[in-house]
């Protein structure tokens, strides 16, 4: 594989686009896991979480990453998900981890709110200094056992 078409590949994606040949993005809810011909020469597979209504809907696009045709065994990652529902008894993060994928924590600073909040923007407080950050590594804890 050439560097472009390399290139081409993670930024499909990155963006979640299910086919090198697809025209136009599938409504967020409808979106689909990676094709074939992308998977065959990935060493891991992204996928994006923002912008899903439903946790469910993040479990099944690892189950149609593995189940399509020429999938190999390898990571699934969600590189960001801007979910906070970690009060909930399901969430984006609980749903990746039971599906076996990585799950990445999208803490952005909301327009209005303090330097305590968000860990993705600039200047960042990297304490455990919102609530959000709080619910975030309690359900961390949760899911792990923390360390003892």
């Amino acid at each position: 594989m050439n560097k472009k078409m390399l290139l081409v590949v993670i930024v499909l994606l990155v963006a979640g686009v299910p086919s090198f040949y697809r025209e136009t993005l599938a409504p967020l809810e409808n979106r689909l896991a990676p094709q074939t011909h992308a998977k065959l020469w990935a060493d891991f597979i992204l996928l994006h979480g923002n912008g899903f209504k439903y946790p469910k809907r993040i479990a099944e696009m690892v189950t149609e990453t593995k189940a399509i045709k020429g999938y190999k065994p390898m990571p699934i990652l969600y590189n960001e998900d801007d979910h906070f529902d970690f009060g909930k008894p399901s969430d984006n993060m609980v749903e990746a981890v039971k599906a076996s994928a990585s799950w990445g924590f999208f803490d952005y600073r909301k327009r209005g709110a303090d330097y305590d909040y968000g860990f993705q923007s600039v200047p960042v407080n990297w304490c455990i200094s919102s609530p959000r950050k709080k619910a975030f590594f309690d359900k961390l804890e949760e899911i792990t056992g923390g360390l003892k």
